[in-house]
């Protein structure tokens, strides 16, 4: 007899499919256009109102674009707030003259399309460091001491990830401070830091004069002041002749050279800034800092897990949400996964070990909270369900040392590794809980039916939403990150009923795509997905219909009344979605995006076969 080693096989999908982003717990938050505000009447100081935000996971308001603005005083008007001033995470503290959003070396730039001010800033006294919004959406500097109301923005899926700064179109990642390589390491680096499945990352390089400016005011803003940074051109392929990276030539007339390039000794090739914003030329092999680019994720990936909260990512009967925004304290993170009924990450088996370690991976700029902590009485690591860590499963990286006695809770680092480190310090956390195991995303209808079960997603009628029968879909693969979703196809009498009896709730004239067609075949109706054909004949309640009166009426969409018509494809409708319901197989082939990523755990030395399941993204 063969003996068969099983094979656990966890497919983790990260292939950019995104969903609408869910706005934190708690009341008084209001979403927008894929932004979440929160507006508090409580007033306090500047900085206890950005420590406030941090603790909601959110940050003070920003704006990195003129739309961001709009957007904003768009909400505003809803609100109907009178004679009211909040914080916003504008500030000139220690750049006297030059507005951030926030006060850090990755801070982006106020440029004047994303500040109003009103007839400000002015600086009485020179103790106005702080940006406050008013119910105009105009701006003026205030003393950060005074108390003001504040304004909370919570965006998960737009912009930049942590750790990059953002301008405009782009986001710049700026080496930390040990971070010192050559040009071509630095280059490589950039690659490696790609943080979109859709858009490269790469050594900067500066396009406009508004970017010249950007780059040189956040490089005047970092403490060293002889630090020179590498960015993405060289004169390597021809003396003289300047280019980026891609082969695009550099133009000159936005670069303040500073009597350079001299080619000192003939070997200066590679082109990198100042913190004064001029340029030199320089060795390629020289150890310099780095800015890395990339453009902006229109929306960042937010998994909407089977079993998991939304925006959580879901392996095994775990879910996990790494959070990466607001960075806490040990303990803080270990409350703030407390108040979403999780715990602080414990690893207690040789495959969820491996599982974190690669996603981890994906966050190459950051180290989080595990709830990983010391007890110095018994000299013992434990959880924070205070089970004792079974150190086999923790890999440490040359580690822990107790570096002056004060290094008590373990942090995990893109690498997978731990570090002891102080309690104290502010870091991103990663959470866990236990999966739910229901069968629909959330969102999603379930179907009563046990012999087919099956999820349905019926979108809103709104004009924002509606689509044509192509883009609809495209939609609704792009609503589950595995690509299972499909056009509705109704297959028997109870399927079609159920469908009915939801739609009498949503009386609209408008009508929802399903993926009935004859695309292919005029008069042949066809579902979309070959899987759900052929259609049973005598199934479609056609109400007289189809007659294609307009020539090219080859898609089908069903009113609230549950009957269909052919239409054209062109039209702009709502849709329904469906979908196989966790554990439940249509027999369809498996439908893998070529953008996603996928993970084999090998398990060996057992003499059975064991069948797991495939997780959806």
């Amino acid at each position: 007899m063969y003996i068969v080693k099983p094979i656990l096989l966890i497919i983790l999908c990260y292939s950019g499919i995104y969903c609408s982003p869910s706005c934190p717990l708690g009341a008084g938050w209001v979403s927008y256009n894929g932004s979440c505000y929160l507006f508090s009447n409580q007033k306090m100081k500047y900085t206890e109102a950005f420590a406030e935000c941090g603790q909601l996971d959110s940050d003070l308001l920003y704006f990195y674009s003129e739309s961001d603005r709009h957007d904003f005083v768009t909400v505003l008007n809803n609100q109907k707030i009178y004679k009211e001033r909040w914080w916003t995470s504008l500030t000139d503290s220690g750049h006297d003259g030059a507005w951030t959003w926030g006060n850090t070396a990755a801070s982006s730039l106020a440029t004047g399309n994303t500040v109003v001010w009103n007839t400000e800033p002015d600086d009485t006294h020179h103790l106005e460091n702080c940006g406050a919004l008013n119910n105009q959406g105009s701006v003026s500097d205030e003393d950060c001491s005074e108390k003001h109301s504040y304004l909370c923005e919570y965006t998960s899926n737009t912009g930049c990830i942590a750790g990059w700064t953002q301008s405009g179109t782009s986001c710049y990642l700026f080496a930390s401070q040990f971070d010192v390589t050559s040009w071509k390491g630095a280059s490589a680096t950039c690659a490696n830091n790609q943080v979109s499945t859709n858009a490269p990352t790469y050594l900067a390089r500066i396009e406009t004069s508004q970017e010249m400016t950007t780059i040189g005011t956040l490089l005047s803003t970092m403490s060293e002041t002889s630090q020179v940074w590498w960015i993405g051109m060289s004169d390597q392929a021809v003396e003289g002749d300047w280019r980026w990276e891609n082969g695009q030539k550099v133009n000159q007339q936005m670069l303040d050279w500073a009597n350079e390039p001299n080619n000192l000794g003939g070997i200066q090739h590679c082109g990198l800034i100042y913190n004064n914003g001029r340029f030199g030329d320089e060795s390629c092999d020289t150890l310099a800092y780095y800015v890395c680019k990339t453009p902006t994720i229109t929306t960042l990936p937010v998994m909407n897990e089977v079993g998991c909260p939304d925006n959580w990512l879901r392996a095994g009967q775990k879910c996990y949400k790494f959070n990466t925004g607001a960075r806490h304290t040990w303990q803080e993170s270990s409350d703030a996964c407390r108040r979403r009924s999780s715990r602080l990450l414990q690893i207690t088996t040789g495959d969820q070990k491996d599982w974190i370690q690669y996603i981890t991976m994906q966050f190459r700029a950051f180290a989080f909270w595990s709830g990983l902590h010391f007890h110095p009485g018994d000299k013992t690591w434990y959880w924070t369900n205070e089970q004792k860590a079974n150190l086999d499963l923790v890999r440490w990286n040359a580690e822990p040392n107790d570096f002056d006695g004060q290094e008590n809770c373990g942090l995990i680092l893109q690498d997978g590794t731990f570090n002891d480190f102080s309690c104290f310090k502010p870091l991103p956390y990663i959470c866990e809980l236990q999966s739910e195991d229901a069968p629909c995303p959330s969102g999603w209808i379930p179907s009563p039916s046990e012999d087919d079960f099956s999820c349905y997603f019926i979108s809103n009628t709104t004009q924002k939403v509606r689509a044509t029968w192509f883009e609809s879909r495209d939609l609704c693969q792009q609503l589950i990150t595995n690509m299972d979703g499909y056009l509705l196809a109704i297959n028997n009498q109870d399927e079609l009923a159920f469908i009915q009896n939801l739609l009498k709730q949503r009386p609209t004239a408008l009508g929802w795509w399903t993926g009935l067609n004859d695309l292919k075949t005029e008069g042949v109706w066809l579902y979309d997905t070959s899987f759900n054909n052929p259609v049973k004949a005598g199934l479609i309640p056609w109400n007289k219909e189809p007659n294609n009166s307009g020539g090219k009426d080859y898609c089908a969409v069903i009113y609230y009344g549950g009957r269909y018509n052919d239409v054209d494809c062109a039209r702009r409708a709502a849709y329904i979605c469906e979908m196989d319901a966790f554990g439940n197989s249509s027999g369809s082939q498996v439908v893998i995006n070529t953008l996603t990523m996928y993970f084999l755990v090998l398990v060996s030395s057992v003499s059975s076969v064991y069948t797991f399941g495939a997780f959806p993204c």
